[in-house]
């Protein structure tokens, strides 16, 4: 899938270079229900993302340079969740709205989704823009489990979050 910068792709075993500049970074993932990825687990991370279809990787058209990832998830009932995470040095460019942007049309539009939820650190204000610019409602501030086990501390994550939610005829009406 392309977009007029960005080729949306599956992951390969050769990007856990890439995966590791983010992942490895505590200012990236702090929003997420993981720590700090070494270098041995970006590697086997990658490997596992080659079979996992709900994680696309997001890199410059012309380059070819992974720069993200989108997390697409079906949740059962018609419904699919969104996630995303970018290299400290590719935020605030755009690139995470562009590439959502792609995927949810293709998933209103083509595959016929019901609704998308988003779940967000209510501290995630960067991610909180996104999801609104996308045009995704966001619903009351909740005590959430973000059902991951920390890979440095083993321990759940629980935390304020906000449901965003996005539903087919709120996507046709704010995207033609």
């Amino acid at each position: 899938m392309e977009t007029s910068r960005l080729h949306l792709r599956r992951f390969k075993t050769d990007d856990w270079k890439a995966l590791y500049t983010y992942l490895s970074d505590p200012d990236v993932v702090c929003f997420e229900p993981y720590s700090v990825f070494t270098q041995e687990e970006c590697r086997s991370e990658a490997l596992r993302r080659t079979r996992d279809g709900d994680y696309w990787a997001v890199c410059f058209k012309e380059s070819g340079e992974l720069i993200g990832e989108i997390f697409l998830s079906s949740k059962g009932r018609n419904t699919w969740e969104l996630g995303f995470v970018f290299s400290r040095k590719h935020q605030g460019n755009g690139f995470a709205l562009e590439s959502a942007q792609a995927l949810l049309d293709d998933l209103f539009s083509q595959r016929s989704a019901a609704r998308v939820v988003a779940v967000t650190r209510t501290e995630n204000k960067k991610a909180q823009r996104v999801l609104e610019r996308l045009g995704f409602v966001p619903g009351p501030i909740g005590y959430h489990d973000m059902q991951g086990l920390s890979a440095l501390t083993e321990k759940r994550l629980v935390t304020d979050t906000v449901l965003y939610a996005m539903d087919t005829g709120l996507w046709h009406q704010n995207h033609g």
